[in-house]
């Protein structure tokens, strides 16, 4: 073989390796950063990606005067490289500061063993939009979500006892739901979460509050609880007027607990003597408004009773029902009582003006 030959085959060889390395998928990662902290090993990808792995409690941190990183945390050096926080099954909670002030993180997955999440976990991630809580979370602590401005929405698992102070204060939350499990929401936990419109509460007694959990959230017009649940408006005393009680598809608010009801296959009975409103609790996606006493759009077939006492129904525009709307065709309103007091929106149906659909039934 010629020097020419073996030349031209060299520079070959070479092309071939640098277009693979270019274009073969699936190359490993590389590490930029790793250490060991009592039973926590933490590694930083070069995607952004901070992995905590090991067994045990996590260790809590703190802030350090006068310096330009958000803890003592070993990976707080690192703060700025952070898009994504992994912690692995095995690490039993979130120490406090653990990940505060990481102004790129995107992501938090937690794993499936942890318990616990500290104070300032998460503070002031003003990225963070997704977080993953495992199932045997029980705690999470004062002021561990605070700042995280654009996270818009968290799964809050059954089995969770305990929401701190100011956890969630300038989230962006629309609507929450708030586990049975339950016991303490402290002082000012949803503070300032200015999008937030409903909330739902699943125990059927309520949990202990601290002051102001809803503090400036100007949006918030529904609490939704159980039907019967008790303690609601006496431990939620500022928003009794945003209380009302679940059943199936109804909401009910006013003098619940003077009430006897009957749900049986879609059909709500009230028998009373207070006032009580009657809405739907699901608003149609079409736009049409809520259903039911007091606006929207009533499917056939589907059929509401109150008996006695004082019904109150302000329907909106196009609004179904007693209050005005559109009833389906095959639809029954029945109101057996003392006072009835309906206002139509625009091109309202039923009580309170507009056309009732074909077939439908309102009996007073």
């Amino acid at each position: 073989m010629s020097r020419f030959q073996k030349l031209f085959g060299g520079l070959t060889l070479l092309v071939t390796l640098a277009v693979a390395l270019v274009v073969t998928p699936g190359v490993a990662r590389a590490e930029i950063a790793s250490g060991e902290d009592g039973n926590i090993i933490w590694t930083l990808e070069d995607d952004g990606e901070l992995v905590i792995s090991g067994t045990g409690d996590m260790p809590d941190y703190k802030v350090v005067p006068n310096s330009d990183v958000p803890s003592n945390s070993q990976w707080a050096a690192y703060s700025n490289d952070v898009t994504s926080v992994t912690v692995a099954d095995g690490v039993t909670s979130v120490g406090d500061y653990a990940f505060s002030r990481m102004p790129n993180l995107i992501r938090a997955d937690l794993g499936g063993d942890v318990a616990s999440i500290g104070e300032d976990a998460f503070s002031f991630c003003s990225s963070l939009s997704s977080v993953e809580l495992p199932s045997k979370l029980e705690s999470i602590g004062k002021d561990s979500f605070e700042g995280c401005k654009v996270l818009s929405g968290v799964n809050l698992p059954e089995g969770l006892k305990e929401i701190g102070s100011y956890s969630f204060r300038y989230c962006a939350f629309t609507e929450l739901s708030l586990p049975s499990s339950l016991e303490k929401v402290d002082y000012s936990a949803f503070e300032s979460c200015k999008s937030l419109v409903s909330v739902t509460f699943r125990g059927e007694k309520a949990p202990a509050f601290g002051r102001n959990v809803f503090f400036l959230c100007d949006k918030l017009t529904s609490i939704y609880v159980p039907y019967g649940a008790t303690g609601y408006e006496e431990k939620l005393s500022g928003y009794v007027d945003k209380i009302a009680h679940v059943i199936g598809d109804f909401a009910v608010s006013g003098g619940v607990a003077d009430t006897d009801y009957v749900y049986e296959n879609g059909v709500l009975t009230i028998k009373g003597t207070v006032p009580v409103k009657v809405s739907m609790v699901e608003m149609p996606s079409n736009g049409d408004g809520g259903a039911g006493i007091g606006g929207g759009y009533v499917g056939g077939g589907l059929s509401i009773t109150v008996s006695g006492g004082a019904v109150i129904a302000t329907g909106g525009v196009a609004a179904a029902g007693v209050g005005g709307g559109n009833l389906g065709s095959g639809s029954s309103i029945t109101i057996s009582g003392d006072i009835v007091t309906a206002t139509g929106g625009d091109g309202g149906a039923g009580i309170g003006g507009g056309d009732g659909g074909a077939g439908s039934d309102i009996t007073i």
